[in-house]
């Protein structure tokens, strides 16, 4: 690598990290999708953040917390599912075309793949949902059907090294 200059660097990531971050609000669900999510988080017992900065991305919902699967399990289990889940958020992203997702195909677009990647090496869950999909889901079946991707994000992720791990 070429070396660079630490302030400029800092400089030029001061003068982007404006107009990236506007892009990123420019590119979050409408409200009634945030609602109909927040709703479903709600019900679940979630503990969440709503559009939340995480390293210059913004997310739609950081989920922190789940109530526990089996509540009868013993309090080991317990804590360890629980501290699983607080020190390995899961990043809840909403997509639709043309914002996240290609028009025609319905594929993601190059920005939403980046953000994801950033994501995951950073050691986050992510679930993502497509806008499509979810709005033609009615209330009760989108509870389970967020329950089971974030538990399966939150188990993927506890798995898988960061990005700082060693390895």
């Amino acid at each position: 690598l070429p070396d660079m200059d630490p302030e400029g660097v800092d400089r030029y990531l001061n003068y982007t990290r404006g107009i990236f971050h506007q892009t990123q609000l420019a590119n979050l669900p409408s409200p009634e999708a945030m609602q109909s999510i927040e709703e479903v988080l709600k019900a679940l017992g979630a503990t969440y953040e709503s559009v939340v900065d995480f390293d210059g991305y913004a997310l739609d919902f950081l989920v922190r917390s789940l109530p526990e699967e089996d509540p009868l399990d013993s309090q080991e289990a317990s804590f360890e599912a629980a501290s699983a889940l607080d020190s390995m958020p899961v990043a809840l992203l909403h997509h639709t075309a043309p914002q996240t997702l290609h028009r025609r195909t319905g594929e993601p677009l190059g920005s939403a793949l980046m953000r994801q990647r950033h994501l995951t090496n950073m050691g986050l869950g992510v679930v993502n949902l497509w806008g499509q999909a979810w709005s033609e889901m009615d209330f009760r079946e989108r509870v389970p059907f967020l329950e089971q991707r974030l538990r399966d994000a939150l188990s993927a992720s506890s798995s898988k090294p960061t990005s700082s791990s060693s390895g």
